[in-house]
């Protein structure tokens, strides 16, 4: 696998190419959720969604929706990793290296 050269760096991948990959495991990490809540039962409806939704009635043992919650939240580190990434390929490494405890 060729690598990408930043430089006198080189990297796995491009700036762009990360922050499509991770765009992409995003929007199937959310549809993949989506569709976990909106199966319910028997039947495959978005109509279901509504129902998890409803916090009146809200459990934390038997509401799925914070799988949803989980979700968003690691959509959010995803896609910051990757804008660190994209916004800054060439420093991006040194700087984490430099902060690690390993």
């Amino acid at each position: 696998m060729p690598l990408y050269s930043t430089g006198s760096t080189q990297a796995w991948y491009s700036p762009k190419q990360a922050l499509c990959i991770a765009l992409t495991f995003a929007i199937v990490d959310l549809l993949v959720n989506i569709f976990g809540l909106a199966w319910n039962g028997k039947f495959f409806t978005f109509d279901n969604l509504q129902h998890w939704f409803d916090f009146s009635h809200y459990t934390f043992t038997n509401n799925p929706i914070d799988f949803l919650a989980v979700a968003i939240l690691r959509i959010c580190i995803l896609l910051g990793g990757a804008a660190g990434v994209y916004c800054n390929p060439k420093g991006g490494a040194e700087a984490c290296a430099t902060l690690s405890n390993v």
